[in-house]
């Protein structure tokens, strides 16, 4: 491979943004519907740990990682971040959702 050309990685994971067409019958007013709130606040909070699992990878770089590899953990980082998410989180989610429930707030 000449010197010009090099693989791009990817920033974001793709798997992350196909979640996004669950999100097209959304209302202006996410209050109608708690659960679609409920499920924009946790694929937020989701992305948002998966961007810190990717950056705390970038610290942890020791030796250099493969394309492959990195697509790997990428996928990992994405499965953990749903599941962080889903399950327990790191309080974005709840938060969100106070945010929500108070009056006179628009989202």
């Amino acid at each position: 491979m000449s010197e010009g050309v090099k693989m791009m990685k990817p920033i974001l994971d793709p798997g992350l943004l196909s979640h996004g067409d669950d999100l097209k019958g959304v209302s202006q007013s996410p209050r109608a519907n708690p659960e679609k709130m409920e499920k924009i606040a946790e694929d937020f909070e989701a992305l948002f740990i998966f961007n810190m699992l990717k950056e705390l990878d970038k610290t942890t770089k020791l030796t250099e990682k493969g394309y492959m590899e990195e697509t790997y953990m990428s996928i990992v980082y994405d499965k953990v971040s749903q599941f962080l998410a889903k399950n327990k989180g790191i309080g974005i989610k709840e938060m969100l959702m106070r945010y929500n429930d108070r009056e006179g707030v628009k989202f």
